[in-house]
């Protein structure tokens, strides 16, 4: 089940109920520019609810297993990731812009990265990264259907985080016995640079 409290009304409304199918919520992020609320699900479902006009658009097909990260740019593409191990582009009123793009396990902390060389009214539309298996980044241009994939030794530990304001940077976090390790990959040809930090990790 999905609801929203109004802070304005002080009131609930529920959007709608996915326990009547059996199925349960396990995704939820609201669009970056549009008041449009996407949800997920254990069975694969996409839903769309759109705030002004309080109506919701279910959409099937575009998962097949349970989704578990997503993201939106400001142009109003959502990128969702799910445990069939595919990426799925969308676009707000719930089309499909890009499907089966197909990675080496469930793709999390998905997130849109600009390049330098793209033209500003594109940068934001080409290029995903995410995180696979907690030992790799793939960086998939979704334009041409291209992935490159950067591999952490098993020394970085597992991966529990990343951040990629744009495909010439990365930055990193693990956990290495109960520290926090961070990365800062400069991307050109392959890898080029890396320069780690290790820090103490606060915390029970």
């Amino acid at each position: 089940m999905v609801t929203l409290w109004n802070i304005v009304t002080k009131c609930y409304t529920e959007v709608v109920n996915t326990q009547t199918s059996g199925d349960h919520v396990s995704f939820i992020k609201w669009s970056r520019t549009m008041p449009v609320l996407v949800f997920g699900t254990e069975k694969g479902l996409l839903t769309f609810y759109y705030k002004k006009k309080l109506n919701v658009i279910p959409c099937v097909g575009k998962h097949s297993k349970r989704v578990i990260s997503g993201d939106w740019n400001n142009d109003g593409l959502l990128v969702t990731g799910a445990e069939d191990n595919m990426l799925v582009i969308s676009r707000a009123n719930g089309d499909t812009l890009r499907q089966a793009i197909s990675l080496k396990g469930p793709p999390v902390n998905l997130c849109w990265a600009r390049q330098k060389t793209d033209e500003r009214d594109v940068e934001e539309l080409r290029h995903v990264t995410a995180m696979v298996k907690g030992q790799i980044i793939a960086l998939v241009d979704i334009q041409h259907n291209k992935i490159n994939e950067i591999n952490f030794q098993p020394s970085y530990g597992q991966i529990t985080v990343h951040f990629s304001p744009m495909l010439s940077l990365f930055l990193v976090v693990s956990m290495v016995r109960r520290r926090l390790h961070c990365g800062r990959i400069l991307q050109g040809r392959g890898v080029r640079h890396q320069h780690p930090h290790e820090g103490d990790c606060q915390g029970n």
